[in-house]
This record gives structure tokens, C-alpha cells and sequence, in this order.
């Protein structure tokens, strides 16, 4: 087993569960009185294709209840097909999430155990930062005194990255020359985003509907929120750029992060249920909770963006993506029209 699958056993034992023997398959099972847990874990190099996402679907909810645990990141049609069969997947903000509540319920129930510290040399009373680092490690089953003390740092500044450009001057102005009659300056820009990991619970008249999770970015100039549907490509460029300025703040663009996530996975769908030999059909809102939405700033994320002018407007390419982020053209007149 990987060392992925030994934290989620150490997750189940430490909310009480039993390791059962499996039914053959590749999933781990856990028991707590009449309860089974089926988990199936999944690594990075592991990719879930729909066929495999629909052999899971179909074989890992008979064995109990069905968990599926990735690092990676689990999108689209796989997805669906794994929620729809009443699969719970675990992506890895979600298992962070569900480590942290394990070990908080487990010290407000009083069953995480004492630490194990061996008494100092002097007679002053260990840090309590030297507790909380054996009382991990006596959970994790290591040596207390392997552990390395944890150490106080100073809020860090969040980090910057650019994102890695994909299409060089030639190729931007060769995308430009449909719109524009002729480039006559191309300039590369770097636009600062706030890059939010995000995960959120989605709920129907207050009843679980399903989970999700992404990556949001906030424009840090106008606060326009978008979804990063890939994982992001870092990178550094191999011309002078001119850098932006980020007016909005890491508070505000959190606050426009939650509108986008709220306003993206909003949306209404048509319930069917019986009631006395008839059949009730009523559309119900299904949104995300916002008290259960967890944001992680990811730091500013430089978009490279090639600004081109030409003497009929001016052109906005993406320089990641080689899409036309925007344009401004002025009105061309034919210049064989007659006036009368």
C-alpha cells in the first residue's frame, strides 16, 4: 500500500472504524458496528478514464458505503458518473478537510491521547508547540523524539507565479492580422489574478446534494472571477514584460471568488417523487452552502497577454491560451461606396 492509503486507514481508525478484510477488490474497508466504509484510493499517476469511473460506479457502492479518494483533480463526465451512483469523491482539499475534523473531533472527545514528551534537560516546561508535534507523531505511530519541533514563522507573503506563455510575438500577431489590417505594435502584459482552490457542498432544501471542487481566478484590477478549468503551467517568459498593478485586495477578491462558485454551481433541476400513487414533479433550487465553502488562496497569478494595436483598433490575445481575451475595432468604411 502507498503511504496514501495508510493516512486514510489512520483516518477510519481514528473515527472509531475497524480495517476489514477486502472482497477482493482494490478498495479498503472499514467497519463500525453494522456500518461499512468502501474507499477506494486513487493516486496521481493513476488517471480515471469513464469507463473506469463507470466500472466503479457499478461494483464499489455494493461493498458499502462508497468513498473515492484522489489527489488529483476529478472533473466532468467521471465525476457525474461516480455522484450519481451515490459515490462520495474526495478530492485533495477534501481529505485535508476531513483530516483536520478527525483530529479536532477526536481531541474534543478526548480520545487523541496524551503526548509523549520526554522531560527537558532544564526545568523549564516544554513549548507547546513540542506537544502538539508528539501528539501527532504518537497518532502517525513514530517516534516523538524523531520528529522535528515544529517552529513559529511569520505570516508569508503569498507567492507569485507567471503563468507559462504559449504563444510567442510571431504567433500572436499571425492571430491578430484577421482583425486588425495591420499590427503595428505588440506589447506583452502581465495581469495579476488571485487564484483561489476551492471546495463547497452543494445542498437541496437543505439536504446534501453532492460536492465540488476547482480553482477560481479574480481579475485583481476589475474583480471579474473566472473558473481554471485545467490545472495552471508555470513558467518564465523569454521577453521583457510590463507587470500590472493588483488594486483589489486578497478580502475583496475572496468575496467576488464565493459570488462566482455560488453563481457557478446554482442551478435548478426538475425533483420526481410519489405521494399516494401519484407522481409529484416540482424544480428545486440546488446551490451551494456558503457556510461549508473552503477557499484557499493560492497566491497572485500572472496572466501573460499580448496587447496588439494596429491602425484600425487594438487586439487582446491570451498568451497561455492563444484566445482573444478582448478587441476594440473601429468601424471600416468600403472605400469604392459612393456618396449621393
Amino acid at each position: 500500500m502507498t503511504g496514501l492509503h495508510h493516512l486514510i486507514e489512520a483516518l477510519y481508525r481514528l473515527r472509531g472504524y475497524d480495517l476489514v478484510p477486502a472482497n477482493g477488490g482494490n478498495a479498503l474497508r472499514f467497519r463500525k458496528g453494522s456500518e461499512i466504509v468502501a474507499v477506494r484510493v486513487l493516486t496521481r499517476d493513476e488517471p480515471l478514464s469513464l469507463e473506469a469511473a463507470e466500472a466503479l460506479a457499478h461494483t464499489l457502492p455494493s461493498e458499502g458505503h462508497a468513498v473515492l479518494v484522489t489527489t488529483g483533480q476529478l472533473t466532468g463526465r467521471p465525476r457525474g458518473v461516480l455522484e450519481a451512483a451515490g459515490v462520495e469523491v474526495w478530492t485533495r482539499e477534501k481529505l485535508v478537510h476531513e483530516i483536520g475534523q478527525a483530529y479536532v473531533g477526536a481531541a474534543e472527545a478526548g480520545t487523541l491521547g496524551p503526548a509523549r514528551v520526554e522531560p527537558p534537560a532544564a526545568s523549564t516546561p516544554p513549548p507547546a508547540t513540542s506537544l502538539v508535534s508528539a501528539a501527532l507523531a504518537g497518532l502517525a505511530g513514530a517516534s516523538p523524539a524523531s520528529q522535528a519541533p515544529l517552529r513559529r514563522a511569520a505570516p508569508a507573503k503569498p507567492k507569485e507565479q507567471v503563468l507559462a506563455a504559449s504563444v510567442d510575438e510571431a504567433q500572436a500577431v499571425g492571430i491578430a492580422t484577421s482583425r486588425l489590417m495591420q499590427v503595428e505594435r505588440a506589447v506583452l502584459e502581465l495581469m495579476p489574478r488571485h487564484a483561489f482552490r476551492y471546495t463547497c457542498v452543494l445542498e437541496a432544501k437543505g439536504r446534501h446534494a453532492g460536492e465540488r471542487d476547482g480553482i477560481v481566478a479574480v481579475d485583481a484590477k476589475d474583480g471579474k472571477a473566472i473558473e481554471v478549468e485545467q490545472e495552471p503551467v508555470f513558467g518564465t517568459l523569454a521577453v521583457p514584460a510590463v507587470r500590472g498593478v493588483a488594486t483589489l485586495q486578497e478580502d475583496e477578491a475572496t468575496t467576488a471568488a464565493k459570488h462566482a462558485i455560488i453563481e457557478r454551481h446554482s442551478q435548478k433541476v426538475r425533483q420526481k417523487s410519489a405521494s399516494n400513487g401519484a407522481m409529484l414533479v416540482a424544480d428545486v433550487w440546488v446551490r451551494p452552502n456558503p457556510a461549508t465553502m473552503k477557499l484557499e488562496h493560492l497566491g497572485l497569478w500572472w496572466l501573460p497577454v499580448w496587447n496588439l494595436e494596429g491602425h484600425n483598433g487594438s487586439v487582446r490575445i491570451n498568451a497561455a491560451t492563444g484566445a482573444i481575451e478582448s478587441e476594440k475595432l473601429k468601424r471600416a468604411f468600403a472605400t469604392d461606396a459612393e456618396f449621393l
